[in-house]
């Protein structure tokens, strides 16, 4: 079957192209992806990709349908909404979540939802804890929406753009514009910027013995004050996906947080462009202009 794919075909370019989906394996079900989100990992390897091998089909953040059905496949069938794939309009997997059966796609990414989940679950925050996120990006404000539902003695946000600033108040934190604002003795500190400066002040927001949760991708090498984390016991944790032995179930907690309405990703994704305008998206990503926040590409 033919179908179409958003490509990376240089640095800085990206452009549709043909490709040929074959039917889907005994134990796979092919689907067709109405939208997949740009992950700040897609959108770093668009503007920073002079190293890699092209072209390439990339993308992780899909949510579709199920139109076919492998013969050794059980408990799904077509129709049924699914998370899976990339920035291809057709994909074969033998690994999807089943979505929410309400809401349109380009708000039911769960992919990165789960990595907030995961995060906030690996932090151990707890009730009466006293908790800063730094940085309002999307996943900032995703992990803003779960805390902003936990019972908190306080919940501080750090970032120096309002309108960010304005959603992470409507989640429920304190916001100031810089991450030196911020209270200091909290118990655990998000830091969601991934820039050195900001992993400096977020460290120096904790109590002794406090969490920092290094939640960001920091791109190259970073350094540390290990006089001020070893006299202050800085807990520190690389929450990534990989720092869980089973990620997988995060998915599925992503789809029941986004079904009772916990997370609503509707006022974080700003850009959802189909995929003939895929060079003009990850243009305004890497830029982050024109308020900027979550891009989608729909099919």
């Amino acid at each position: 079957m033919k179908s179409e794919a958003v490509w990376f075909v240089g640095p800085g370019r990206v452009e549709v192209r043909e490709i040929e989906v074959p039917d889907p394996l005994p134990h796979e079900v092919q689907v067709e992806v109405k939208a997949s989100g740009l992950c700040m990992f897609d959108v770093y390897n668009f503007s920073h990709g002079e190293n890699l091998k092209y072209p390439f089909v990339a993308g992780h953040e899909g949510a579709g349908v199920i139109t076919k059905v492998g013969l050794h496949v059980q408990g799904v069938k077509e129709g049924t909404r699914v998370a899976a794939g990339g920035f291809a309009h057709h994909t074969n997997t033998s690994q999807i979540i089943p979505l929410p059966e309400k809401g349109e796609f380009e708000h039911l990414i769960l992919e990165p939802v789960a990595c907030c989940v995961n995060g906030v679950t690996q932090c151990e925050v707890k009730p009466g804890d006293r908790v800063g996120v730094v940085g309002a990006g999307f996943m900032g404000l995703g992990i803003l929406q779960i805390l902003g539902h936990s019972p908190l003695a306080g919940l501080y946000a750090a970032e120096p753009d309002p309108a960010r600033r304005r959603l992470a108040e409507r989640f429920g934190a304190q916001t100031f514009a810089r991450a030196e604002e911020l209270p200091t003795g909290l118990d655990v500190v998000f830091e969601c910027a991934g820039v050195q400066g900001v992993l400096d002040a977020s460290s120096r927001l904790l109590r002794n013995g406090g969490t920092l949760c290094m939640f960001a991708w920091h791109h190259g090498t970073r350094t540390i004050d290990t006089d001020f984390w070893h006299l202050h016991g800085i807990r520190a944790l690389n929450a990534s996906p990989m720092i869980s032995e089973y990620f997988h179930p995060f998915w599925g907690r992503a789809a029941r947080l986004i079904e009772r309405g916990i997370i609503d990703l509707r006022p974080l994704v700003t850009h959802a462009f189909p995929a003939a305008r895929c060079q003009e998206l990850f243009e305004i990503a890497a830029a982050r202009k024109d308020g900027y926040i979550k891009g989608v590409v729909t099919f």
